[in-house]
């Protein structure tokens, strides 16, 4: 038992020759902080609590540098109503000294191997609404939305999109309180995402076509399906058009939905003559297999496919070079309506056949009210009394329509000079003498050949099958008046 005192005697006295000077200094720089404990990751050793409170709100009074990208922008903590908390971190780190702690520490530096500090994170006070404000004007000011592709021009095609930049404002504000607490680095990189922009769609190539279109003499008629995505564009395709090396292609079809098997050689000759040298005989001989020997009742099946697939206004009125019945579809008043309302400028003059006038101006208001221009029917009685087109036959009759038509250019002779720009359009029926008197007088007095906008072979309920527009020369005008 008395050696076993001497022992524990020998280790208390080598235990406080060991920690003595550790202790000793200990007691000569204890200051506010205690040994082995730092605050906000700064070591303050023995200094007051004035020098500590001074230090800390000194260095996080300083300004932080943000930068969105390379933007630089300077942000005052004072702007966030910052407030560094130095009491409570005081009282934190003064909570660490306790015998344990001391012990631990004196014991690491006697063996040199100091256990790791203790760290007291930053307490402080901030206005978080303040800062989400201050973070939205920064995006207001440097976010940048992508810009989308654009078509440029047929030469040059189109320029791809552009990605954007946004921030991100909940990522972002952390980087901001990081810097705000941070004594060494003063700076937070805000967190921007690229933006893509959005997928070239069908409309840029809409635009591009329609300018190329717009170069074109006559009328164009497109449509595009892309079948990946489903998107699609038409230009004109509701106008009605004379197609007839387009229907070649329309016969192959019903032809392959006809045969059971590969053809055989002497209708490969065919499908080669029609496709390869634009052959009617050899399409109405395509028909004619179709029809089971009879090329109208081929007609009759291709129609009829048009109809199952939707094509309502596609259609052949008879074999190639035959005369055949008239054929109504729904494109042709509301096209006509639709090229009127584009095209028809304040000094222009509109002409109706027949009884057109009103199912033509029912659709084109649906573009919008009506242009005050003159429109007016041929001959102009049909507007005093709508519904009735008078006796075509009567020689008399076709006397007064010439009378009309004269009237119609003297009136027009005046109107060009002095609207050197006006245009007449004229919706006609060729199968009618009304339309074709009035057509003829106004291609005496046209400066340059007309330019047809629409064509159909038969007017049908329409009362119309083709709008062509002049372009009149005020002398030729005159001329004919005087005559």
């Amino acid at each position: 038992m008395r050696k076993l005192l001497l022992v524990l005697l020998t280790l208390l006295i080598i235990a406080g020759v060991l920690l003595a000077p550790s202790y000793l200094r200990y007691r000569q720089t204890r200051g506010a902080v205690p040994p082995g404990v730092r605050v906000g990751g700064l070591d303050f050793g023995s200094a007051t609590e004035a020098s500590v409170t001074e230090a800390l709100t000194r260095l996080l009074a300083e300004p932080v540098a943000v930068y969105y990208a390379d933007q630089r922008i300077l942000l005052r903590p004072q702007m966030l109503g910052f407030q560094v908390d130095v009491p409570a971190m005081l009282a934190e780190a003064q909570a660490h000294e306790t015998t344990g702690h001391l012990l631990r520490l004196w014991v690491g530096e006697a063996l040199h191997q100091p256990p790791p500090p203790v760290d007291v994170p930053m307490r402080y006070k901030l206005d978080r609404d303040r800062l989400d404000s201050w973070l939205a004007d920064i995006a207001a000011r440097f976010d940048r939305a992508p810009s989308p592709a654009r078509a440029l021009s047929v030469a040059s095609g189109i320029a791809p999109g552009k990605p954007g930049w946004q921030l991100d404002l909940p990522a972002s504000r952390l980087r901001v309180i990081t810097a705000l607490t941070d004594p060494h680095t003063r700076t937070a990189n805000l967190v921007v995402r690229e933006t893509m922009p959005p997928p070239m769609d069908m409309k840029l190539l809409a635009e591009l076509l329609q300018e190329r279109s717009a170069q074109f003499p006559g009328v164009v008629g497109i449509s595009l399906h892309h079948i990946p995505t489903g998107q699609a564009l038409t230009i004109n395709g509701d106008v009605a058009y004379s197609g007839m090396g387009t229907m070649k292609l329309v016969i192959l079809q019903e032809l392959f939905r006809k045969l059971n098997a590969a053809p055989d050689p002497e209708t490969s000759a065919l499908i080669s003559e029609t496709v390869s040298m634009a052959g009617t005989r050899s399409a109405n001989e395509l028909l004619a297999l179709i029809g089971d020997g009879d090329a109208a009742a081929g007609v009759n099946a291709l129609n009829a496919s048009m109809r199952k697939l939707g094509l309502k206004s596609t259609f052949m009125a008879a074999p190639y070079d035959e005369a055949g019945p008239r054929v109504t579809t729904p494109a042709n008043s509301r096209t006509a309506a639709r090229l009127l309302a584009s095209m028809a400028g304040p000094n222009d003059v509109v002409y109706y056949a027949r009884l057109s006038r009103k199912p033509v101006e029912w659709h084109w208001r649906e573009a919008g009210p009506l242009p005050a221009i003159r429109r007016a029917s041929f001959p102009l009685e049909i507007d005093s009394h709508p519904g009735y087109e008078g006796d075509w036959a009567s020689p008399a009759r076709h006397t007064d329509l010439e009378r009309l038509a004269a009237q119609e250019i003297a009136w027009l002779s005046g109107h060009v000079a002095a609207h050197p720009d006006a245009r007449v359009f004229v919706l006609s029926d060729d199968q009618r003498p009304a339309s074709n008197i009035l057509v003829e007088r106004l291609k005496q007095v046209s400066s340059q050949p007309p330019r047809n906008l629409l064509f159909s072979p038969a007017s049908g309920k329409h009362y119309f099958n083709r709008l062509d527009v002049f372009r009149l020369d005020p002398n030729a005008a005159l001329r004919l008046t005087a005559r």
